[in-house]
């Protein structure tokens, strides 16, 4: 089944897709520190759904939300970089569009039919225009990003903001996904997986295709 991993906004209510695995386990672990009837009293959350949760059992997004943010108001913090880490799903019914998958986006955001390579079910806040989705081809971006996960890119954020991922069109290479930095008239390319050293292009080498807002594993 595909898992939809919403790279930002991750905790702002009513966008939430997906949790990161291990901040729902310091949850977890933390809540039942606090234990469920303080948690209930500063959350507003049921007894019966905190000691649900503590137990191991899956609860809804919105309601894992208030107990997150009555931890926060107790003082504790869990932000993460969240693309580092396995998402889990808490059972909340996604609404779905069907969109086209392109095994290449040429520079200028050009598409073909006849790079179509599949279909992908997508959250409908991102079946907008202004996405487009890329099959990714091998593990430089592993963990997070396997070999022949979908990516959701935004086409309308095409300035490089350090530390970001984004899907370029690289001058006579193809399309790749990256972390990027840039330095001076110059863009450093970095990967997740180690074993793949950072490149350095020139700015006219690159066509930043979109920033990378959703990755679809396969699980």
């Amino acid at each position: 089944m595909p898992i939809f991993w919403r790279i930002d906004n991750l905790f702002s209510r009513g966008n939430i897709l997906i949790l990161v695995r291990e901040i729902v386990e310091r949850v977890r672990l933390i809540a039942r520190e606090v234990g469920s009837t303080k948690l209930a009293k500063i959350s507003g959350v049921q007894r019966y759904t905190i000691q649900r949760f503590i137990a191991g059992n899956n609860i809804t997004v919105e309601k894992f939300l208030l107990i997150y943010e009555a931890l926060e108001k107790l003082g504790y913090s869990f932000r993460k970089e969240v693309i580092e880490y396995e998402p889990v799903i808490l059972g909340e019914r996604v609404d779905v569009v069907v969109k086209p998958v392109y095994g290449r986006i040429g520079a200028g955001d050009g598409v073909n039919v006849e790079d179509i390579v599949g279909q992908v079910p997508v959250p409908v806040d991102f079946g907008r225009p202004k996405y487009l989705y890329f099959k990714v081809r091998g593990n430089s971006m592993s963990p997070a990003i396997m070999d022949g996960a979908v990516v959701g890119i935004d086409t309308e954020d095409k300035v490089v903001e350090n530390g970001k991922i984004y899907v370029l069109s690289l001058k006579d290479e193809g399309n790749v996904v990256k972390k990027v930095y840039r330095n001076g008239k110059h863009l450093i390319l970095e990967s997740m997986n180690s074993s793949f050293p950072p490149v350095i292009k020139r700015g006219d080498e690159v066509w930043v295709v979109g920033r990378v807002r959703l990755v679809i594993n396969q699980i």
